[in-house]
Parts: C-alpha cells; sequence; structure tokens
C-alpha cells in the first residue's frame, strides 16, 4: 500500500479539474487529464468496483476525495497511473507543492519569501 501514489494520483485529477487552463496549455492538459481519469477508471473497475461506485468515487474528486484515496490504496509509485499523474502535475507546472507563474507584461514582481518592498512616490506639482 503506497498512500504518498495515491494522494498524488487524486491531486492530480484535482488539478486537472480545476485548472485555470490558458490557451497554450490548454490540449496538452485536458489530452492528460483526459487519459489520467480513463486509467484511473478502468483501474478502479479492473479491481471490482461497479460502474456506479466508480462514477461516485471520480465526483468526489474536488469535494472529498477521501473515498477515491482509498480506493487507490494499492496503488504503488512504478503504475503506470502514477506515472501519468506526475505528467499532469508537472504539466500543470504543480509540482512538490509549488506553482510556476508566467507574468506578461508587468511593470515589477516580487520572487520568493519574507520580501520588501520600498516606494519612493514622486510628486509632479
Amino acid at each position: 500500500m503506497d498512500l504518498k501514489s495515491a494522494d498524488m494520483v487524486v491531486a492530480a485529477l484535482q488539478a486537472g479539474t480545476s485548472a485555470g487552463i490558458t490557451a497554450t496549455t490548454a490540449t496538452a492538459v485536458s489530452e492528460c487529464y483526459a487519459a489520467l481519469k480513463t486509467m484511473v477508471i478502468r483501474r478502479l473497475q479492473r479491481d471490482g468496483t461497479s460502474a456506479s461506485d466508480t462514477e461516485s468515487l471520480m465526483a468526489g474528486i474536488v469535494g472529498d476525495p477521501h473515498a477515491l484515496i482509498a480506493a487507490l490504496s494499492d496503488v504503488h509509485s512504478a503504475d503506470p497511473v502514477v506515472h501519468k499523474a506526475a505528467e499532469l502535475l508537472a504539466t500543470l507546472g504543480r509540482q512538490n507543492g509549488r506553482t510556476t507563474v508566467r507574468i506578461i507584461s508587468s511593470t515589477g514582481i516580487m520572487v520568493g519569501d519574507h520580501n520588501q518592498q520600498t516606494i519612493h512616490a514622486r510628486s509632479d506639482g
């Protein structure tokens, strides 16, 4: 039983479900998410989960994923489902609890923790 792998699969499904997808990544994310979801459904049904129970488990991805995590508790790190989940998380730019942010046309950004900013306003009057 590898609970970390099951957690990662469900996290990838959650991220894919609720991702704000830009036009550039839309196709890659949608295809990867659809493939992962299909793999999870097939795995659940192969393990004896009925179609209605599978539908119920998948519906709980966003709200209450604990039942799906428990159903996938025997998924191990070498399983193709886990590899597809990692691929989806990487595609979304979310890995190890970090998010990749793309900034376009900004006048300034701050990166890192505990930053301080000093603003010197000038008077044009």
